[in-house]
């Protein structure tokens, strides 16, 4: 696409759509383009036909909302991704400005599966974060036609308990488990930000100051990669049980490591954007009916309200 038609882009391979109407700030988007993946930029007023064309091309894998729109445009220009790639739950990230922090919750709710705080937003640490956010992308891609083919046998489990000890069969999990949810992609969002904090903070012993070091150095991934490699033969796991009756979906989330102050955590992490992490237990709340912790923060409940038919 030329830069006439509002879109600017790099190179073909595997993109990344950056929304933004600042200059300054598409030349900053465009940076961050790497080997994983090309960034291509466009503005809030490209229309709908634009954008159905440059997905029918080269399919855009997420879209970044800059920092310069207000909260009713940012909203406005989720419903314009979504319905013209015709996707109601495309995944979308948000970078959020200081004024508009106090939506970040309200961003989540909506589906948004990631809040960035403008101050780290076109840094290396957003490329390692859209990176891995690709990552899950495929691999969720990947597992759902899988999946797919067993969701008749998953749909009729009443109870199930799962053990595991890293992030990628977190993420395993979370998909299958969420396959046969009223909002599964919700669901799935929620449940794996739950498994993903068990095994950080569970077994890894990742405190929320420590992480936060190990991502502003860059070396969060190095240090899970060793963390991993010393837990294979060690008796630490994360154990998921699901539940199900005729009211609810019941998942219990215990893990063998020393627990965390979730009352504090809940609380604290609502009111930065400049911290990396522990955003987990805030998004995760607006993705289930109740959520709760016990045993020290060793141990979470999450509750899903099924869906009656009413014929």
């Amino acid at each position: 696409m030329s830069t006439d038609n509002h879109i600017v882009s790099n190179s073909s391979q595997r993109r990344v759509l950056g929304v933004t109407n600042a200059p300054a700030l598409k030349d900053k988007l465009s940076d961050l383009s790497c080997y994983d993946f090309d960034m291509v930029v466009c503005d809030g007023k490209v229309n709908g036909d634009e954008l159905c064309e440059v997905q029918s091309s080269n399919p855009i894998s997420l879209v970044i909302i800059g920092p310069d729109f207000t909260p009713a445009e940012v909203y406005r220009q989720i419903d314009r991704y979504r319905t013209s790639f015709n996707d109601p739950e495309f995944p979308m990230v948000v970078i959020c400005s200081e004024k508009n922090r106090k939506y970040e919750a309200d961003f989540l709710a909506n589906g948004i599966i990631q809040v960035v705080g403008e101050a780290v937003a076109f840094s290396d640490i957003m490329k390692n974060s859209i990176c891995q956010i690709i990552k899950n992308i495929r691999r969720v891609d990947a597992l759902e036609q899988t999946i797919e083919q067993h969701a008749k046998a998953t749909d009729t489990i009443e109870t199930a308990r799962f053990v595991f000890k890293n992030r990628d069969q977190a993420n395993d999990i979370s998909a299958l488990l969420s396959k046969n949810m009223p909002e599964p992609t919700l669901i799935c969002m929620g449940l794996l930000e739950l498994l993903l904090n068990a095994v950080e903070h569970g077994l890894y012993g990742f405190g929320a100051e420590y992480k936060n070091d190990l991502i502003n150095a860059g070396k969060f991934e190095e240090e899970i990669r060793k963390k991993e490699a010393s837990l294979i033969d060690e008796e630490m796991f994360v154990t998921v049980d699901l539940e199900k009756n005729a009211a609810e979906y019941r998942f219990v989330i215990t893990d063998t490591g020393q627990g965390f102050d979730y009352e504090n955590t809940c609380v604290d992490h609502l009111n930065t954007l400049t911290c990396k992490n522990g955003r987990g237990v805030m998004m995760a709340s607006h993705c289930f009916n109740t959520l709760s912790y016990s045993k020290g923060g060793r141990c979470v409940t999450a509750t899903v309200k099924r869906e009656t038919n009413t014929s």
